[in-house]
C-alpha cells in the first residue's frame, strides 16, 4: 500500500484553473484557461477519491483556481464525503462564494472545520 508504507494520507485535487478574482499571483493578464473538457469531470473525481481512498488515504482537499466556482461543487463535495475510508473533505479558497455555500457545503461533507467556518462567518458578518 502506498498510504501506508509512505505514511502518505492526504490528496490534493484541483477542480479548475478558474476563480472569481483576477489577482496577478495566480492569474496573469495573458492567462489561458484549460479547455472544461480537459479537466477532471465530477466522476472522474469521485473515481480518484474511491481509488486512493481504497489505498489509505482519508484526508482529501479541494483546490483550484477557486474550487467554489466549479459546477456541482456540493455534488462533488458530497460523493467525495460519502467515499468508505474519507475522513475529511477540505478545501481551499478565498471565501468569496461562503455566504452561500459554507451551510450546504457542511451540511453535504459534516466537516468541523466548515462548521467552525460557518460559525466566524456568523460572528462577523453580525458584527
Amino acid at each position: 500500500m502506498i498510504a501506508s508504507a509512505y505514511n502518505i494520507n492526504y490528496l490534493r485535487i484541483s477542480l479548475t484553473d478558474r476563480c472569481n478574482l483576477r489577482c496577478v499571483y495566480c492569474m496573469p493578464e495573458d492567462m489561458v484557461f484549460r479547455p472544461r473538457a480537459e479537466l477532471l469531470q465530477d466522476d472522474e473525481v469521485l473515481r480518484l477519491v474511491n481509488i486512493f481512498a481504497g489505498l489509505g488515504f482519508h484526508k482529501f482537499r479541494l483546490t483550484g483556481g477557486e474550487p467554489t466556482v466549479r459546477a456541482n461543487i456540493l455534488d462533488i463535495v458530497a460523493g467525495m464525503a460519502a467515499t468508505p475510508g474519507v475522513d475529511t473533505v477540505a478545501m481551499t479558497t478565498n471565501g468569496l462564494l461562503l455566504e452561500k455555500l459554507a451551510r450546504p457545503l457542511a451540511g453535504r461533507a459534516c466537516s468541523e472545520s466548515i462548521s467552525a467556518l460557518i460559525r466566524s462567518t456568523q460572528t462577523s458578518l453580525s458584527a
